[in-house]
């Protein structure tokens, strides 16, 4: 994964397809939002010949292709004490033994009592050993602890590597330890 794919905007667009639950394959342009975890996640917009068709449900959708990225919808998963999904959408970053997602949304900031509020695009990482059953946030050092660790735990090479590292870079080489060990 790349910075700069992390790091993408408020908004993303491409031409694509979706797989419905019930296995069709819609075809068109697509542009996703990434909204306050308060709206209650992204909204993606289908388009066909530059008209808008409506909205795609969420809860309806098994995968989307924009492009060349692959999004998948990830249930019940709780990024802080602020911000919990019953689903949304998780761009899959890499896949193997452990499946690692990124999940984006706005927040807002605001610098005083009088200020307009910012809107800027936060991104957090999200983990899966079991086939996108269940999906668990990496934001924090503790999470990486309580979730990864024991994901790897009988790669002791990856293991003595992380122990090497300090515990601030754990996170900006999250990407990089799961491609390892997919590739183990």
């Amino acid at each position: 994964m790349s910075t700069t794919r992390a790091q993408r905007g408020l908004k993303y667009k491409g031409t694509g397809y979706y797989w419905t639950k019930e296995g069709e394959k819609v075809k068109g342009d697509f542009k996703i939002s990434y909204k306050t975890h308060f709206v209650g996640g992204s909204i993606i917009k289908h388009y066909v010949d530059n008209k808008k068709v409506g909205r795609v449900g969420i809860s309806n959708l098994q995968s989307l292709i924009i492009n060349n990225d692959s999004f998948i919808v990830g249930h019940n998963f709780t990024l802080d004490s602020w911000a919990s999904y019953d689903f949304d959408i998780l761009e899959v970053s890499d896949t193997g033994k452990i499946n690692l997602y990124i999940h984006r949304r706005k927040v807002k900031q605001g610098s005083g009592p009088n200020s307009i509020p910012i809107g800027y695009l936060n991104y957090s990482f999200v983990i899966s050993n079991d086939k996108g059953k269940t999906f668990k946030v990496i934001a924090t050092k503790k999470q990486f602890e309580e979730y990864f660790i024991p994901m790897i735990s009988d790669n002791k090479k990856l293991l003595d590597r992380i122990q090497e590292m300090k515990k601030k870079e754990w996170l900006d080489n999250l990407p990089f330890l799961i491609q390892d060990f997919n590739n183990s």
